[in-house]
């Protein structure tokens, strides 16, 4: 039996609280290392920390289209078609201007038309440029390229 959407938010809040107490852990075993110069356990916590900060991410997200009254089965769909985890984080922001905003944030072109446009492009520019900068990693190091990352040709 498929699960309420009730009980998927409550799932992935406790994904999010589970992988926040795996962040402030491995904060705090970097900082030891830090303090104690264990160059090697700083990168291996460093990297670690990045992998963990995008699974938060990812969570996070999960837990955004669960909300009460967030987003409905058919918005969720849209957004999960979409093929990067940053573009489903767009998608979910444009979906949630269109829904606070209706008929008037996008026009039929899909531009923005309202004040808070720059609020909108902030948002927009943490997406693309901090968020993806945490993602692009995380796909490096889940596919096991811990310490030495490969090209496409398998060079180094």
């Amino acid at each position: 039996m498929p699960l309420t959407d009730p009980d998927c938010y409550h799932y992935h809040v406790a994904n999010v609280r589970d992988v926040e107490t795996a962040l402030d852990q491995v904060a705090r075993d970097v900082s030891s290392a830090i303090s104690h110069n264990h160059t090697k356990s700083i990168s291996s916590y460093t990297r670690l920390y990045a992998f963990l900060l995008a699974v938060w991410a990812e969570a996070r997200l999960r837990k955004l289209l669960f909300e009460h009254h967030a987003f409905s089965p058919a918005e969720r769909q849209i957004i999960e078609k979409q093929q990067t985890h940053v573009g489903k984080w767009e998608k979910a922001l444009k979906i949630a201007l269109q829904r606070c905003y209706p008929g008037t944030v996008f026009s039929a072109k899909g531009k923005i038309i309202f004040r808070e446009q720059e609020r909108y492009r902030f948002i927009l520019g943490t997406i693309r440029c901090d968020l993806q900068a945490i993602v692009a990693p995380r796909n490096v190091l889940a596919h096991g390229e811990w310490l030495y990352i490969f090209d496409s040709n398998g060079g180094l």
